[in-house]
């Protein structure tokens, strides 16, 4: 009984300290969102996010603050979090040959009006976040020049919406229940084991 007893306490233990799995989101967005280059500081608002539910947000894309570059056959690109003069061979978080202007996919309610919340760069120019809803909107936009004047932009950025996939999870009492039954199977078994055990040297 001891020993049945010491095992459902490691089984228990082992069913609180496992770690937490982390969050699955549904593979199709609910809501999808296009930034336009050409107006930037324009605010693209998302519908009203539930409070307390957990979202993803994926920002991909490219555009060009300067579409001449293109007809040049030169580089000037920029993605939800980084420019480039270059193609993308090299990248900077500010763009040193424009006074070290901060382009890029902007967020008031995510990122404080920055775009440093998309993390590091990603060669597929495609961005994710993680959040929980307050029950509002959440805003993106364009940072470009700080003022509301694009016409020599071109390109737009895409946000995509992800909900946390529902998963059904046991009632705690139910899981207990059953570490407690596997214990105690367990104990039941080694006790018997010991007994026929005994048996056998009585037999000797």
């Amino acid at each position: 009984m001891v020993k049945s007893l010491s095992l459902f306490s490691a089984f228990l233990a082992l069913a609180i300290t496992s770690p937490a799995i982390a969050a699955t989101f549904e593979s199709t967005p609910f809501e999808t969102l296009s930034v336009d280059s050409t107006t930037p500081l324009s605010k693209v608002f998302s519908t009203a996010l539930q409070n307390g539910a957990r979202y993803k947000i994926e920002a991909s894309g490219q555009y060009t603050p300067d579409f001449r570059f293109e007809q040049r056959g030169e580089f000037w690109s920029v993605d939800a979090r980084f420019v480039s003069r270059d193609n993308f061979a090299t990248q900077n978080d500010q763009d040193p040959n424009f006074s070290n202007f901060d382009f890029g996919l902007f967020s008031t309610a995510l990122g404080g009006d920055n775009d440093d919340f998309w993390g590091t760069y990603q060669s597929s120019h495609i961005y994710s976040y993680e959040f929980i809803g307050t029950g509002n909107p959440v805003d993106f936009y364009v940072n470009d020049i700080s003022q509301p004047s694009g016409g020599d932009n071109a390109g737009s950025l895409t946000v995509k919406i992800f909900r946390e996939q529902v998963q059904s999870v046991p009632e705690p009492g139910s899981i207990v229940g059953f570490l407690a039954l596997g214990a105690m199977g367990a104990g039941s078994a080694l006790m018997r084991k010991k007994g026929q055990k005994s048996g056998d040297n009585n037999l000797i």
